[in-house]
């Protein structure tokens, strides 16, 4: 299991980055999540802030039923054994109905209200299947540390972080997943130089190589973000506003 308690050190650094409190802590813990929103709408990290999130709709509950489906399909993997790789895959597949079941009861949805289709099905089957067998499997890891940082990571697999999204890719998703192999740095104590974004709807895996760049434009982010705290931003409509879940809101504050 991942130690994921708040961190005691005043600061920790790998391979020559610090992660050091920063002068002003916000009255709040800053969520990972948010400090990500920053790279593209500084205003929603600002209204996340403030606490005001729309409500969960279909589309949000869809996503999380994704997200849970595939995070049982891990730990499935994990506590069984296969004589060969198409035992597995038959495992896999067959386990399917189960896993939902299971998704459905966890998160309190209403069987049948939300139908996921059989290709995305096989598809997130397919995702867990292309991987090599897991040793290690934690799902919904929470990591605060005394910087002020919480964040929690969909899934790691053999140490590395996998985040899972059912929206199309956005430049956020690469520096919320900096940021946590920031964050397992920290707890661990040693690099992680890797992690992936999977796009469930899509059977799309990116590895993305935590590279330095990266890593400085996560913590720019995050300086960012402590600004934005303190200095609101303006509330500027944009080409992407359409399709936000906070566009409706945006416009009733427009008004």
């Amino acid at each position: 299991m991942l130690a994921v308690g708040p961190m005691t050190c005043a600061s920790h650094e790998i391979r020559g980055y610090a992660l050091t409190p920063p002068p002003i802590k916000p009255g709040r813990p800053l969520w990972i999540s948010d400090i990500a929103c920053v790279v593209t709408c500084p205003y929603k990290f600002y209204l996340r802030f403030c606490g005001l999130r729309p409500m969960d709709d279909s589309a949000t509950l869809y996503g999380k039923l994704l997200h849970k489906v595939r995070q049982l399909m891990a730990l499935a993997d994990l506590n069984n054994s296969f004589s060969d790789a198409e035992a597995r895959r038959d495992f896999l597949r067959d386990s399917l109905h189960s896993i939902l079941e299971q998704a459905y009861s966890e998160l309190n949805v209403l069987k049948g209200s939300l139908k996921i289709s059989g290709r995305v099905l096989r598809d997130i089957t397919g995702l867990q299947a292309s991987l090599p067998k897991p040793s290690s499997v934690e799902v919904d890891v929470r990591i605060e540390t005394d910087l002020g940082l919480v964040g929690v990571i969909d899934l790691v697999i053999d140490g590395i972080p996998f985040e899972l999204k059912a929206s199309r890719p956005s430049k956020e998703d690469e520096v919320q997943l900096t940021w946590y192999a920031l964050l397992l740095e920290r707890v661990l104590g040693k690099s992680v130089d890797m992690g992936y974004i999977e796009y469930l709807t899509k059977r799309t895996r990116k590895v993305i190589h935590i590279s330095r760049n990266l890593r400085l434009k996560a913590l720019k982010c995050w300086e960012k973000a402590l600004e934005l705290i303190y200095v609101p931003p303006p509330l500027v409509r944009s080409s992407r506003c359409k399709g936000c879940i906070y566009e409706s809101l945006c416009s009733s504050l427009l008004l």
